[in-house]
């Protein structure tokens, strides 16, 4: 069986294989590409978050990944987390990075993300 791609063309549109669309369309509506009104990336920044726990890549590459679509995470007590070099992982990853953009991904983003008040007073964590 053929396998079926998905491509993004240079001029940023979702170049999707007609049988998919065609099949299921009535005959007046057949040889009419849809559009879609956002650029991939467009369409990327608005729906999509990305999580990162020891990945210096990633800030790094903001330029190619908006930062406001990065958000840092310790994962912790996962087997991938950064516990417990947390603080050594935070260096590493900010390592360069303007003071602005290491608070958006570590504050801003997920309490943008997960409706928190980022000037909230922090509670302390029970033992």
């Amino acid at each position: 069986m053929a396998r079926t791609y998905n491509v993004i063309s240079c001029d940023g549109h979702l170049e999707i294989p007609p049988d998919p669309w065609t099949r299921h369309l009535p005959d007046e509506h057949k040889g009419r590409a849809p559009r879609h009104r956002m650029l991939p990336s467009e369409y990327a920044r608005a729906h999509f978050r990305f999580g990162i726990v020891r990945d210096p890549l990633s800030v790094q590459m903001r330029s190619f990944l908006p930062v406001e679509t990065l958000m840092w995470g310790s994962d912790f007590p996962h087997s991938v987390s950064s516990f417990p070099e947390t603080e050594k992982w935070l260096s590493i990853i900010f390592d360069g990075v303007p003071e602005d953009v290491r608070r958006r991904v570590l504050v801003d983003n997920p309490c943008a993300f997960f409706g928190l008040d980022p000037e909230a007073d922090l509670t302390v964590t029970p033992r």
